[in-house]
């Protein structure tokens, strides 16, 4: 079946992540494109804070002692630390120190050599891009690479400044476990990737990252380069038979929904069954430092499990797979005809071989043949509108006969197939997961809603449990991308009525929940 192999096809591009080390791919991905790496303020301070909150665990001191207020001061003192020393002059020095070539404009392709890097300062941010120079060193001494190096300069003595602003402020006084903070000036506390609590997270943030670090988002995870590249390798018209039928409207739908949940900077639209080489170089990795524990907020452009409930890539492409493959194999669907199929119709059978390609299929430079598609379409759609007029009429024929030999009343016997839909929770479960994200897209932007932008908040809503109670009663419970739309709900730091994600939600739910089960009591619950 088309469908099967064409997802058979990316799981085997998906399972090439394990091919090689992580920092192999990372050494050879840096050698093909340009990284930029944001240093933010609110995330490299928190590394900062991060290492000295570790610090005192580490010295018995808890939690609750460095709550409220103290985490206050140590974040304000770890702010105006980093302000210091997170500055263009510091990089640059640092970076010419380790060897590399500091530009300040993009250098001519036929000009890099591995060595150059821009710097830049971006709002309140610094950015270092690096034109195919990233961790240009072997493989495995990718952790101690030199920007590395370069990064351990600009901060060191970040420890030394933190603990001295912090005992400014009455802290530490005495034999307090924070008067060892920092050891010297020339102790590194803020390193990256093995040593120290600084991490190099690669595509920064999905929600909202400009919400989140200060700059825009890009889901160019090691993970999500290895799986463009692998496909971009893939010849897949030795793989797959795209004369099948419905091969191009199963394409179409896995485009779409891979475009309207991923980012990637450089390509505003992707066809991932046929990537251009040249097009591919043209991305630009993002990475942003920060502490580990922020890696998480990437997982959904990161290696996961296969399993649909997986918040991964390998997740993201199961559940496609599910829902492509509910839609699809429904014997009632039908997409539009291909050119294929309308020549194997004969609908171009009078069209003169002047007017044709070399492969017999027509010209489209030619405005008659245009034309010929668009009444062969039209003439597609007419029938399916008639065939399922007439399948209606039938089925509901059916029903009343149906209904009048048990002895129902005609206006029962109407409610016949709503009756057996409420008795089926999982097949209401499967009606919501498949309908739900294109009806809150739909809803968004109405009456103060929140406004569609890239479909992740829309595609992100699903339902997670329907529960049908002993009167016929029926309770949807969903959930949705908590982090960052939560904000919005009343209550939170933006809330809002107007712009409540559970109320167009919930709208939305209803809409197709009643639609199926007509006026029966609905109750509908984020969880």
């Amino acid at each position: 079946m088309a469908l099967s192999n064409m997802f058979g096809e990316v799981d085997k591009m998906l399972d090439k992540y394990n091919d090689k080390p992580y920092d192999d791919m990372v050494a050879e991905q840096s050698k093909m494109y340009t990284t930029e790496m944001h240093y933010t303020p609110k995330w490299t301070a928190g590394v900062l804070v991060w290492a000295c909150y570790s610090y005192m665990r580490k010295k018995g001191v808890t939690p609750k002692a460095m709550s409220g207020q103290v985490l206050q001061d140590m974040k304000n003192v770890a702010d105006v630390v980093c302000k210091s020393l997170n500055v263009k002059s510091r990089w640059v020095s640092a970076l010419t120190t380790q060897k590399f070539t500091v530009v300040t404009a993009e250098p001519d392709p036929a000009d890099l050599d591995g060595t150059q890097v821009q710097v830049e300062n971006r709002g309140s941010a610094i950015v270092l891009i690096f034109y195919e120079s990233y961790g240009r060193t072997t493989p495995s001494s990718y952790a101690a690479g030199r920007h590395l190096y370069a990064q351990t300069n600009v901060f060191r003595g970040a420890g030394v400044a933190m603990r001295k602003g912090l005992m400014a402020k009455g802290y530490g006084k005495g034999s307090s476990p924070l008067s060892g903070f920092g050891g010297s000036t020339t102790t590194p506390v803020m390193q990256g990737k093995t040593q120290g609590t600084g991490s190099r997270l690669h595509g920064g943030t999905p929600h909202q990252s400009q919400h989140n670090t200060g700059t825009d988002r890009s889901d160019t995870t090691v993970r999500m380069m290895n799986f463009l590249q692998s496909m971009q390798a893939r010849d897949f018209n030795a793989t797959i038979n795209h004369k099948a039928h419905g091969v191009e409207q199963i394409k179409r739908e896995i485009n779409r929904k891979f475009n309207a949940a991923y980012v990637i900077k450089g390509m505003s639209k992707i066809d991932i069954f046929n990537i251009d080489e040249a097009i591919l170089k043209e991305i630009s990795i993002k990475i942003v430092f920060g502490t580990q524990s922020q890696n998480a907020l990437q997982r959904e452009a990161d290696s996961g499990g296969p399993f649909v409930k997986d918040k991964s890539l390998d997740g993201f492409f199961k559940k496609l797979e599910k829902q492509v493959s509910t839609k699809f194999s429904n014997p009632k669907y039908k997409g539009s005809l291909s050119i294929l199929e309308m020549a194997e119709r004969g609908v171009f059978a009078k069209v003169p071989l002047a007017m044709k390609t070399a492969s017999g299929l027509p010209d489209l430079r030619f405005k008659i043949n245009k034309e010929l598609i668009k009444k062969a379409k039209y003439k597609e759609k007419q029938k399916k509108r008639i065939a399922k007029q007439k399948s209606k009429a039938k089925t509901k024929k059916l029903s009343v006969v149906a209904a009048k030999d048990r002895g129902m009343p005609k206006s029962q016997a109407r409610t016949v197939d709503k009756a057996k839909t409420a008795q089926s929770p999982l097949h209401l479960e499967a009606m919501l997961e498949n309908l739900l994200p294109q009806e809150v897209a739909s809803r968004m932007g109405q009456g103060g809603a929140l406004v569609y932008r890239s479909g992740r908040f829309a595609n992100s809503v699903e339902p997670t449990q329907v529960m049908v109670g002993p009167r016929g009663g029926v309770q949807v419970d969903y959930t949705y991308m908590k982090m960052p739309y939560q904000t919005f709900e009343p209550g939170y730091k933006q809330g809002s009525t107007q712009r409540d994600p559970r109320k167009i939600i919930g709208d939305s739910v209803r809409a197709i929940a009643q639609s199926i089960i007509g006026d029966k009591f609905l109750k509908v619950r984020r969880v």
